[in-house]
């Protein structure tokens, strides 16, 4: 379980105060390395870097709307305080031609939406607004990720960009401090990271507890968008059947 988030910039750092004698901390082509290795073993670790939950309205033009850079999830999309369910359907107003019937019928279906590479697609009319409640990336003032604040995390991170250093040809001032050492560590404090995170809270268990261990499904549960499923369910006998 994680309560806090620190810059990423942390791992960097520490990799430049111990090894900042042999490598140069203005190198860019490091720092866009660095970057790299460190989403890369978040992935390993089986955790994202920092998230956000936002809400944000988009203007519709050609009947679709720009996905931001940072989006990584889209929660729900609503259009006039109601939400918009995920549809079937193309709605491309821009390549149809004029009087098009694919353009007529399209404006008549009730309104939904559908993702494509970088747009999202919705038959809502142009100049019309959109909420999209999505999940987003969260970085510091310079651009570095967040990543979790645990200490196991931090120090699994230092063994890969190390390691990933000598992969490329680096050779640490000691001797004895090689590739497989590196490797061996960077999957030691993999493991714990992972167990680290993994870890549930007391609520977050109840509620694990409720979502999974249930009698009576919820039918139709994502027109609420699931909000519920964390509700211990309440069982009541509708009559009083009476046995001698």
């Amino acid at each position: 379980m994680n309560y806090t988030t620190v810059s990423a910039k942390q791992v960097v750092e520490r990799v430049f105060s111990l090894l900042g004698n042999t490598i140069s901390q203005d190198s860019d082509r490091f720092l866009g390395n660095v970057i790299e290795w460190i989403g890369y073993g978040l992935e390993q670790i089986g955790c994202l870097p920092a998230m956000e939950r936002i809400s944000q309205n988009f203007q519709v033009s050609n009947g679709k709307v720009e996905i931001p850079c940072n989006l990584y999830l889209i929660e729900s999309v609503a259009h006039d305080s109601k939400w918009l369910p995920y549809g079937s359907q193309a709605f491309n107003y821009d390549l149809h031609c004029t009087d098009c019937i694919n353009e007529g019928i399209g404006k008549d279906l009730p309104y939904s939406y559908i993702v494509n590479p970088n747009w999202l697609q919705t038959n809502v009319p142009d100049g019309e607004y959109i909420c999209i409640t999505y999940v987003k990336y969260v970085t510091d003032n310079e651009g570095f990720p967040q990543i979790p604040n645990k200490e196991t995390v931090k120090e699994a991170l230092f063994w890969l960009c190390l390691r990933n250093l000598m992969l490329g040809g680096f050779e640490h001032p000691n001797r004895e401090l090689g590739y497989s050492k590196a490797e061996a560590n960077w999957l030691k404090y993999c493991g714990q990271a992972e167990t680290d995170l993994a870890f549930m809270d007391k609520p977050k268990l109840i509620a694990f507890k409720n979502s999974w261990v249930r009698l009576i499904p919820e039918i139709n549960a994502e027109q609420n968008f699931f909000a519920t499923l964390n509700q211990p369910e309440i069982l009541q006998q509708k009559f009083r059947n009476h046995r001698l």
